[in-house]
């Protein structure tokens, strides 16, 4: 072989050596992105499940406060309720007695004798 067959050669095996080595780095980088990518994904997959479990228990909270609310709204009601009713039945009483007061000094019996 010749000096210049020989350096040719070698060249083109330098050129070969340097494609394939560009070819492994490059399926290196593709394979760590991609493992970059696959644990970033999951790692946002976690972090959404712990959001939505926050979510839930956040809104499970606000319902409860709702309720709670809502009885104590309703239990004031009631009392509401419980006083509006002694307070018919008082006015009631109050007004029969008025009556029965003021047919007696009217000079006529009370009424139903």
């Amino acid at each position: 072989m010749t000096e210049v067959a020989a350096l040719d050669a070698r060249v083109t095996r330098m050129e070969q050596q340097i494609t394939s080595g560009f070819n492994r780095l490059e399926g290196l980088l593709r394979q760590e992105i991609t493992e970059l990518k696959t644990e970033q994904i999951n790692d946002l997959k976690k972090t959404n499940e712990r959001l939505a479990d926050d979510q839930r228990r956040l809104w499970d909270r606000v319902v409860e406060m709702e309720r709670r609310e809502n009885r104590r709204a309703g239990d004031s009601t009631g009392q509401y309720r419980v006083i509006g009713a002694i307070g018919h039945f008082v006015s009631a009483a109050l007004g029969a007695a008025i009556t029965y007061l003021a047919t007696w000094f009217s000079g006529g019996s009370p009424p139903h004798h």
